[in-house]
């Protein structure tokens, strides 16, 4: 499953080279192409995937800023991108616990999911509710040439309606552990140091005693009706 979703913004220098008039949230999935042996039964093929097929679907999303008033695809210029892993609500989870579904995508899901859930093993409620899925945020990256322009705050605060509204899914929570992946340790530290002063800006938490942080999302009346179709 893919989907486009272009929305409107308007930061930057008005006659300067980062002015974007719109941006487009391209979006793209591990789901797009699936394979099914032809001598397969339904059931025998669900039940053979792996957990991280089954309840987790990783998502790419491009950023790509447009001058111009009316946007032509192909015209547009990235700024950014986003990398990330959804996680289907836990009421669906029949096969696994959360941390086992966590646990088998990656050491840094692992530890999100150690540090946020109470100890029955279930996400807190003060998280994510459970009939929520959960967005963990891999990567977060703007171009230096697009930063402190206010694409980025843009960009994390319109994700998980996008999100909800491109892949029909529903989000309850974001999650990010922060690092810039330098191979530096001093400038790692440095532009760590920025991504975490970046969550906190946009209303992330920090789990005591972790790296993690964590969003939870409040949807009530974000979106009019008119305005996502």
């Amino acid at each position: 499953m893919s989907g486009r979703k272009i929305v409107s913004i308007n930061k930057g220098k008005e006659n300067g080279e980062n002015f974007f008039k719109a941006i487009q949230f391209m979006i793209s999935t591990d789901r797009e192409n699936i394979w099914v042996y032809t001598d397969e039964d339904v059931k025998g093929w669900y039940k053979s995937l792996e957990y991280d097929r089954k309840y987790a679907m990783h998502v790419t999303v491009e950023l790509i800023g447009y001058k111009d008033e009316e946007v032509d695809e192909g015209k547009g210029v990235k700024i950014g991108e986003i990398y990330g892993t959804y996680l289907v609500p836990q009421l669906y989870l029949e096969e696994c616990s959360f941390i086992e579904l966590c646990d088998c995508i990656s050491g840094d899901l692992l530890e999100v999911a150690e540090n946020i859930v109470d100890k029955n093993g279930c996400i807190k409620d003060s998280i994510c509710d459970f009939d929520d899925g959960l967005f963990y945020i891999d990567r977060f990256y703007i171009k230096p040439e697009y930063r402190r322009k206010g694409i980025g705050s843009f960009a994390i605060e319109f994700l998980p309606y996008i999100l909800e509204y491109t892949l029909n899914v529903s989000i309850g929570a974001l999650t990010i552990i922060p690092n810039a992946g330098k191979d530096d340790y001093f400038e790692n530290q440095k532009e760590t140091k920025k991504l975490v002063e970046f969550a906190n800006k946009h209303g992330f938490k920090k789990i005591r005693n972790s790296n993690v942080m964590y969003k939870k999302i409040f949807k009530d009346n974000f979106f009019g009706e008119e305005e996502l179709l």
